[in-house]
């Protein structure tokens, strides 16, 4: 498994694999043979009960979808596919919503399955993001990238202060170095 927050939920296409980079980002997607033997998944009950397809029109396609809340700044940036949906919504990103036909990844998939993807998936993700279990696992995922920053924030903040106290000494150095030559009759010029 992932660092980030992840789990599995049930949607009315298969369930597929969730997990959430903060607080406001919610990511779903299919999973491959080959992620679910990695040795993370192998034993994983859940994992191995993850779609590696969802069947739309006896097609299967492997999907990705990106899911933000309605206030999450990329909305401003790339508006939403469609309307949004009790606070959440796909954002018109690149990339947000990828549904690939199975058989070859080269081909697109129809109106159809993405009609199919935005009325039974998306609104299934969406109720599970908002009720208890994934509200609490978002906030987890959220507090968990702070902490992250801060973490970062926190070696960055030590590199600049140990950078700081060096660039003290060494100006200390230089006004003692200064004073001196000053007094054996240097001039400044």
């Amino acid at each position: 498994m992932t660092q980030r927050p992840e789990t599995f939920v049930a949607t009315p296409l298969g369930t597929l694999c969730v997990w959430a980079t903060d607080e406001r980002t919610v990511h779903a997607a299919t999973m491959t043979p080959e992620q679910k033997a990695q040795p993370a998944y192998r034993d994983h009950p859940a994992a191995q009960g993850c779609a590696e397809h969802l069947q739309v029109n006896r097609v299967g396609y492997t999907l990705y979808l990106n899911l933000v809340t309605e206030e999450h700044p990329d909305l401003e940036r790339w508006p939403p596919l469609s309307a949004e949906q009790h606070g959440w919504a796909v954002p018109g990103a690149d990339g947000a919503l990828r549904l690939r036909r199975a058989d070859s990844d080269l081909l697109p998939c129809t109106d159809a399955a993405i009609h199919r993807v935005r009325t039974l998936v998306v609104p299934a993700l969406v109720e599970w993001a908002n009720a208890p279990a994934g509200t609490a696992f978002r906030l987890r995922a959220g507090r968990q990238a702070i902490q992250a920053e801060l973490q970062l924030l926190g070696g960055q903040l030590a590199a600049l202060q140990a950078r700081r106290a060096q660039l003290g000494q060494r100006e200390a150095e230089l006004a003692r170095e200064l004073d001196q030559a000053t007094r054996e009759g240097g001039a400044a010029r």
